[in-house]
């Protein structure tokens, strides 16, 4: 699967976001530690942690103001793709930095919980097997370079 198939602008889950409120509200990711949530599910198919490091934090309006902050590091983020016409939510890219791999498990089971609020079922994306150009087509988010 390459970025040149389909482009970021190109992509758009086809999940109303009108009702992301709805679900942050509903099943919120809870943390103990000082950990920043990025969550672009909706319309972009990422969710990222970032550690706090202190001091004073502009909340950024995007990703690449996020990027920016140097008070903000980058632990662990999680990237979907949505097949719509199999209902379902794929996992295609996941990372933690090391000793934040417990996040991992929390990423994966929070994107179960995204699928299922929208009736979508969810599963990990195998690309050992192949993905025809028909299919890819019909994909609306498939990969992206935030990390």
């Amino acid at each position: 699967m390459m970025n040149s198939l389909i482009e970021l602008k190109e992509c758009g889950l086809p999940m109303d976001d009108s009702l992301r409120g709805l679900r942050l509200k509903k099943y919120p990711l809870q943390f103990d530690e000082n950990i920043l949530i990025f969550d672009r599910l909706e319309p972009d198919g990422i969710l990222l942690l970032y550690e706090y490091t202190g001091g004073g934090l502009y909340l950024p309006m995007t990703l690449h103001e996020l990027e920016d902050c140097e008070n903000a590091v980058l632990v662990a983020g999680v990237a979907v793709s949505v097949f719509a016409s199999e209902k379902r939510v794929y996992v295609n890219k996941y990372f933690s930095q090391s000793g934040y791999e417990e996040y991992i498990s929390i990423l994966l089971g929070h994107t179960d919980v995204f699928a299922k609020f929208y009736g979508y079922s969810s599963s990990i994306l195998d690309l050992r097997k192949g993905i025809n150009s028909k299919e890819i087509r019909h994909c609306r988010c498939l990969d992206f370079k935030y990390w």
